[in-house]
């Protein structure tokens, strides 16, 4: 939570003169003084909240609906309320910070302050005691820019219109006002509309509803020289209405129609195509890729802001598909100025893929999301899906499925229950949000509508990362919760980064049951990666080797750099059992004696031998194949290796060790017995 300066409420403040009631009249021109161009109207109260319960929640939201970021140290932003028709008198000032174009911040009572970070917005705190009858003066450095309300006038209880009143309420503001009222108003419903009738009820369960989101009237492009996929968030919308904000060029009818186009769509066989005019519609649901020159008439580094004016759309959206074929993919987008559950897309025959890929504008990468999960579409995002079969061929956005929430819904023990494993691809050049393992009951080892093809970035790429298989590049490989055989999966790296470090990341092993084994290998350096007991591995390119590798599955470890080994530790254990002899060896490369003592209690010391240079990991299972220790984890030199195990906090049981090495896995057989 950030500090604000707040004001000394006092006679010297300016606009506390003791006007009586008959200057009331007189107000629009004393609000006339703070007149100016800087503020243009653009911060407006575009969230309002009155409890219907004690004295809090109480506060506002503050929407920068302007093209330029807002400097609180140059122009302080204030806060001025008018009690019971009283003379507004200053209640909040803000002299810090700032605020960028497009976005929110919100100034509150404390229990607002989780709502607003649960969407990004900052937040400010302010015990705010007004009530449903006390008017609203926003200020920006000396311009007045917003008025909630009528100053100088008493409504009684609340300023009420057709089912909006201004007590006990949750208010948002409606789509498409763009602008503050300076002015004042009698009837709320004219600019707002009734979120909630239960803030604090809210507060106490899932949050605030809307708070800290920005209406979805506007998109900001924030950085040039990248590529962004956009659906346009109104009904029979073209590109003449974003072409007045933003530079749109190699179109008829663009300033620079002659210039090579930076807007394209995908068609229905598949293929990029070009708007043959800036008044072609784009159709509803469908997305467009546009590279992001500036806004029309400045190339610099600046935001820029799209926007859209006409009524949202009230009715169900169906979008036809790429039917070319299986596997084929089209760019759709959220055909609401509102945020959307993804989870509420539906198709009329066939099924989709289950990942959809959604484009970062910012890391110029793609990372897959999986439908059924409670991930919210933003207003203005396009995203491609998959068909699963031949029989899909249009899919549909019932209106029901809009949402106040964004980005992923709060409901994270929803999504800790899922089991995903997410590997990212970065180096000091390039980042790909390379692949998925994903782990459903309903999954299988073979092609499923769980698994995902990959999809190659818009943008110039610099190396990129996915699971060969089936003769496909996949960014998501879906297997069942509990794997009941070995799985090899080799990985294909394109790239034309050399002699460069590469870091491949991976998360969510916290999801995965630890019977599991996966071991990231690199036939290349004869690495093997415990990815439990490990974060990350680096390694390099070198020029004069290949950066592809074969589509397919190899029959040797020489044919393909890397790969991923998935096992079930208990599945290890019962078929390796017969290893656990004398000097168990592999290739002779490794060698394994057996533990001595054995029975032990509570420590027990093991022998192995290394007669090659290679990466060793020593680990302890349980009986049903949990880990319990690793021991040994790094690459060792030729020679004799000795480790004691102390099991003192463990209960009396067999345990297995199991030796891993490049060479393949040996396995022993403990009895702890206390």
């Amino acid at each position: 939570m950030q500090k604000a300066v707040l004001a000394h409420r006092n006679s010297g403040v300016l606009l506390a003169f003791n006007l009586t009631k008959v200057l009331c009249m007189f107000w629009a021109l004393i609000l006339a003084q703070f007149a100016s161009t800087r503020g243009g109207y653009g911060q407006i109260i575009s969230q309002y909240v009155e409890t219907e319960s004690g004295t809090s929640p109480k506060g506002i939201e503050i929407w920068n609906n302007t093209e330029d970021t807002l400097r609180f140290a140059s122009y302080p932003l204030s806060v001025w309320k008018g009690t019971n028709g009283a003379d507004p008198r200053l209640d909040f000032i803000l002299e810090e910070g700032s605020l960028a174009p497009t976005r929110v911040l919100v100034i509150g009572t404390s229990d607002m302050e989780a709502s607003a970070a649960n969407h990004g917005a900052t937040f400010y705190e302010e015990n705010f005691t007004f009530n449903g009858d006390d008017a609203l003066v926003i200020q920006y450095g000396d311009s007045t820019t917003d008025v909630f309300g009528t100053p100088g006038e008493d409504p009684g209880v609340a300023w009420s219109g057709p089912g909006v009143s201004t007590n006990n309420v949750n208010l948002g503001l409606k789509f498409g006002i763009q602008r503050g009222d300076v002015d004042g108003w009698e009837d709320p419903s004219i600019r707002f509309e009734v979120v909630s009738s239960s803030p604090s009820e809210e507060v106490e369960t899932s949050g605030l509803t809307h708070l800290g989101l920005a209406p979805a009237t506007r998109k900001a492009l924030e950085n040039t020289g990248q590529w962004h996929l956009l659906s346009i968030p109104k009904g029979g919308a073209s590109l003449s209405e974003i072409a007045d904000d933003v530079l749109i060029q190699g179109i008829p009818g663009s300033p620079y129609s002659a210039h090579n186009p930076n807007v394209f769509m995908y068609d229905k066989q598949g293929k990029w195509s070009v708007p043959t005019t800036l008044d072609v519609p784009i159709g509803e649901g469908l997305g467009l890729a546009l590279y992001h020159f500036g806004e029309l008439g400045n190339t610099g580094d600046v935001s820029t802001v799209l926007d859209v004016s006409a009524p949202e759309l009230n009715t169900d959206v169906g979008v036809a598909l790429n039917n070319s074929g299986l596997s084929a993919f089209t760019l759709v987008g959220n055909p609401f100025a509102s945020y959307y559950n993804l989870s509420s897309i539906e198709l009329n025959q066939g099924s989709l893929q289950q990942a959809v890929h959604i484009w970062d504008p910012i890391e110029s990468t793609y990372e897959s999301v999986m439908q059924s999960s409670d991930f919210v579409l933003s207003p203005w995002q396009a995203f491609w899906v998959e068909t699963a079969d031949t029989l899909a061929d249009s899919l549909y956005f019932p209106k029901e499925g809009r949402s106040y929430l964004s980005g992923f819904s709060g409901q994270e023990k929803v999504r800790e229950s899922r089991r995903e494993l997410k590997f990212s691809l970065r180096s000091d050049l390039t980042l790909d949000k390379a692949l998925t393992i994903y782990f459903n009951t309903e999954a299988s080892y073979d092609w499923d509508r769980y698994d995902a093809s990959k999809v190659v970035p818009t943008t110039h790429w610099l190396g990129i990362l996915g699971i060969e298989k089936e003769s496909r590049l996949k960014s998501v490989e879906s297997l069942p919760m509990d794997i009941d055989k070995p799985v090899l999966l080799p990985l294909k790296l394109i790239t034309n980064v050399y002699d460069e470090p590469f870091t491949l990341e991976w998360k969510g092993v916290e999801t995965l049951p630890m019977n599991l084994s996966i071991v990231f290998i690199d036939y290349e350096t004869g690495g093997r990666i415990d990815l439990f007991s490990n974060e990350y591995y680096q390694f390099t390119i070198k020029q004069h080797s290949s950066a592809q590798f074969s589509l397919v599955a190899p029959k040797d470890s020489e044919s393909h750099r890397f790969a991923l080994m998935l096992q079930n530790n208990a599945d290890i254990s019962t078929s390796m059992e017969d290893s656990s002899t004398p000097d168990a060896e592999l290739g002779g490369v490794v060698s394994l004696e057996p533990n001595y003592p054995n029975p032990f209690n509570p420590s027990t010391t093991i022998h192995y031998r290394v007669s090659k240079a290679t990466h060793v990991q020593l680990k302890v299972f349980d009986a049903i194949g949990r880990l319990v220790r690793v021991l040994e984890n790094g690459f060792h030199e030729p020679g004799e290796y000795q480790t004691e195990w102390n099991a003192s906090r463990e209960a009396s049981g067999v345990f297995y060790l199991q030796l891993i090495s490049q060479e393949g896995v040996l396995t022993q057989k403990m009895l702890l017995l206390k």
